[in-house]
C-alpha cells in the first residue's frame, strides 16, 4: 500500500525501519482503515527484509516493560560499563554501576535505552544481553500472569495478537528455550550498509543462521557475520582497540549470546 508514495522504497529523510509504524498509523486511509496499520506495515517490512514469516506480535511500551520487570522481581545482569540513567534530551539522574547487578524496572529500561558515552551498537548489545538474561532467569508462567495483568490494566502498555488458546504453547516454548543457546544476526556495518542495504545478502545471513541452529548451533561459523574461533566465541571485527566496542561487537555477533554477555 505504501508503494505509490515510496516507489523506490521507504527512503525519505528520517525513514528508518522504526518509522514505518509511525508513518502507516498516520495514513490509515491507504490501508483501508482497518486499524493497527503501523504494526501490519512493520511486520510486512520485516518479512520482506529477512525472508521470515511473522505470525504474531507483542507490543510493550516503556512503562509496560519497566512494570513487567518490577512485577517479576528484577533481573540479574552483568553490567560491563557504568551506564547512565537519563541523558539524550533529559538530565542524567543516576548511574547503573559496573558489575553484577539486580536491575529493577527503571534500571533495566535505562540499561536497554541509554546512549550516553557509547554507540547505538553498544545499546543493541545491551538489549540482547538483557533479553537473554530475562529468558534464562524468569519463569514463563509468572511472566505470562504478570503480563496479562499489565495488559488488562492498559492496552497502551502491553498488547498482542497471540490468541488466548496459544499462550500455553508459548509458555512451553519459552521453557524449552531456557536450555538452548541463543545466537544473533546483526544487520550492521561492515557486513550491512544500513543506508543502502543489500536485502538479498541479509536474507542469506538470516537463512544461514536459522539453518545452523536447526543443524546444531555452534558447529559452523555461517549465519553471524563472523566465524567462531577455537574458544567457541566469534571472531570480532577490529574496533581500534576500544574494549567496549569489541564487547558490543561480540554480543551482536555471538553464536552463544549468554557466553558473550
Amino acid at each position: 500500500p505504501m508503494h505509490d508514495e515510496f516507489p523506490d522504497g521507504f527512503d525519505c529523510e528520517g525513514c528508518y525501519l522504526n518509522s514505518v509504524n509511525t508513518w502507516a498509523d498516520g495514513h490509515p486511509e491507504i490501508f483501508g482503515g482497518k486499524g493497527h496499520e503501523g504494526i501490519a506495515a512493520t511486520e510486512a517490512a520485516i518479512e520482506e527484509i529477512t525472508g521470515l514469516e511473522i505470525s504474531y506480535h507483542v507490543l510493550v511500551n516503556m512503562k509496560g516493560f519497566a512494570s513487567l520487570v518490577d512485577a517479576v522481581g528484577g533481573v540479574k545482569v552483568r553490567v560491563r560499563e557504568r551506564t547512565a540513567i537519563g541523558g539524550i534530551g533529559s538530565p542524567i539522574t543516576g548511574w547503573i554501576r559496573k558489575g553484577r547487578q539486580v536491575l529493577d524496572g527503571k534500571q533495566a529500561l535505562w540499561y536497554a535505552r541509554s546512549r550516553v558515552q557509547n554507540s547505538d551498537y553498544s545499546r543493541m548489545a545491551r538489549q540482547k544481553c538483557l533479553m537473554n538474561a530475562m529468558l534464562q532467569q524468569l519463569d514463563p508462567n509468572t511472566v505470562l500472569l504478570k503480563a496479562t495483568g499489565i495488559a488488562e490494566s492498559s492496552k497502551r502498555m502491553l498488547s498482542t495478537d497471540i490468541p488466548a488458546g496459544e499462550l500455553d504453547t508459548f509458555v512451553d516454548l519459552a521453557l524449552k528455550a531456557r536450555g538452548a543457546k541463543i545466537s544473533t544476526v546483526s544487520l550492521v556495518p561492515p557486513q550491512v550498509d544500513t543506508g543502502d542495504p543489500d536485502f538479498g545478502k541479509i536474507r542469506k545471513m538470516v537463512s544461514k543462521a536459522v539453518k545452523r541452529s536447526e543443524d546444531g548451533a555452534g558447529e559452523s561459523g555461517g549465519g553471524s557475520a563472523t566465524k567462531a574461533g577455537s574458544s567457541g566465541r566469534p571472531a570480532v571485527t577490529k574496533t581500534g582497540g576500544d574494549p567496549a566496542a569489541e564487547r558490543a561487537a561480540r554480543a551482536n555477533q555471538a553464536e552463544d549470546l549468554a557466553d558473550a554477555c
